[in-house]
């Protein structure tokens, strides 16, 4: 999986100091963090209810389920985050 930060540059606007170009890449990988948090917690929440549905026949959404949804999503995110922090920092340095 490609990285979502570009690499560095020595084109800045305006001159601004160098730490304040990292806002970019973090906002990138915190989109990129969202969507697959996002889309890993509505499979594992789909997965539970399709459970749920073969063992009771009936579809029903309990709320437990949810709080599990958000959770997931909350791990999720949190690891893709500092993941794709680390790859954008680790790139920086390196080009």
């Amino acid at each position: 999986m490609p990285t979502v930060c570009s690499p560095t540059s020595d084109r800045r606007p305006f001159n601004f100091p160098h730490k304040r170009n990292t806002m970019k890449p973090n906002l990138k990988a915190c989109g990129q963090a969202m969507v697959t948090a996002m889309v890993n917690a509505l499979l594992a929440v789909a997965l539970m209810l399709l459970v749920e549905f073969t063992i009771s026949g009936t579809f029903q959404i309990p709320e437990p389920y949810l709080w599990a949804g958000v959770l997931i999503w909350l791990v999720i995110f949190a690891g893709q985050f500092w993941r794709q922090r680390h790859l954008c920092r680790s790139n920086q340095a390196s080009g």
